[in-house]
C-alpha cells in the first residue's frame, strides 16, 4: 500500500508542477523546452537501445570464434545501459 501511495503522491507532485511552470513560461518558451526535453529523450532512448538491437541481429556464428564474437557483441550491449545513463 505504501507503494501505491508513493506513486499516486509523485504524480500529484509532478503534475502540480506541472501546472506550475505552464503557467509561469511563456508559450514560446514552454514549447522550446518541451521539444529539446523530447530531442533528449529521444537520444537517450536511442544509444540505449542501438547497441543492444545490433547485437542481436547479427547471424550466430559457428565454434570457438562464434562464441569469442558473442561474447564481444554482449559486452559492447552491456555498455550501452552506462551510456544512456550518463548521457
Amino acid at each position: 500500500s505504501y507503494l501505491i501511495a508513493s506513486q499516486v503522491s509523485s504524480r500529484a507532485v509532478t503534475f502540480v508542477l506541472n501546472l506550475v511552470i505552464t503557467r509561469m513560461l511563456t508559450p514560446e518558451a514552454y514549447g522550446l523546452a518541451a521539444v529539446q526535453f523530447h530531442l533528449i529523450n529521444t537520444v537517450i532512448l536511442f544509444l540505449a537501445r542501438e547497441g543492444f538491437r545490433r547485437g542481436c541481429l547479427r547471424p550466430p556464428s559457428d565454434g570457438i570464434a562464434g562464441v569469442q564474437r558473442a561474447r564481444r557483441t554482449l559486452v559492447m550491449a552491456a555498455l550501452c545501459i552506462p551510456t544512456g545513463l550518463v548521457v
